[in-house]
């Protein structure tokens, strides 16, 4: 729907060149309607866009570093303020991009991707060289300042279970740590909503994490 969103996830890329896309819904290519969070260089940004192309772009102002992991997080704001925001090992980006103009429906028909933008538009791209863990999404909930702080839990990653929004979350993926992840399936702990792997191969699956 049109209301809030939040993303929290942690990352490590392998390099800080072109752009690679943290999570996409839609949100890159003309009237795909969704959202877009990414690495553009040494900073991550983040994107929305609605069906009449009416497009916010929020870039981030913290210099990033490849072999580094990184807690970050988008969340979209469509009932209050109306503001993107992106937040960094807990740290809020000065940088922030109203959504006065955009009416997003991020329940769109676009594919929800992790570490790529989707082909709808043509073939899948702006792959993400990297690794990335403890993915959490709240649909219809933008995640505090206190909240983020508690997630990040000074830079060793929090369990949502025990989490004060947690009754918020819509799913949460642990990226390779439950039994049953493998590179075909990525399970949702909260959910139903499992992710399904695209050319990832075993090896792809790692042991190291934040």
């Amino acid at each position: 729907g049109t209301g809030d969103y939040s993303i929290s996830l942690w990352v490590k890329l392998g390099d800080v060149t072109g752009n690679q896309i943290l999570c996409s819904k839609g949100g890159w290519a003309f009237q795909q309607e969704g959202f877009s969070f990414y690495a553009s260089g040494a900073l991550f940004s983040g994107q929305v866009r609605d069906s009449s192309n009416n497009v916010v772009t929020m870039g981030g102002n913290t210099s990033i570093f490849s072999g580094t992991w990184y807690h970050v997080v988008m969340t979209i704001d469509q009932t209050v303020d109306q503001l993107v925001r992106l937040y960094i090992n807990s740290n809020e980006e000065t940088n922030t991009g109203n959504m006065n103009s955009v009416g997003a429906d991020l329940d769109g028909t676009s594919t929800w991707c992790l570490g790529a933008r989707n082909g709808e538009t043509g073939p899948a791209d702006r792959f993400l060289n990297g690794n990335i863990d403890e993915v959490i999404v709240a649909k219809g909930h933008c995640f505090t300042q206190a909240e983020i702080t508690e997630l990040y839990n000074s830079g060793s990653p929090a369990n949502p279970e025990d989490h004060s929004a947690f009754a918020n979350m819509t799913a949460y993926y642990r990226m390779g740590d439950d039994d049953n992840d493998d590179e075909t399936t990525m399970i949702d702990q909260i959910g139903s909503n499992n992710l399904t792997g695209v050319n990832l191969e075993a090896g792809d699956i790692e042991a190291d994490t934040p």
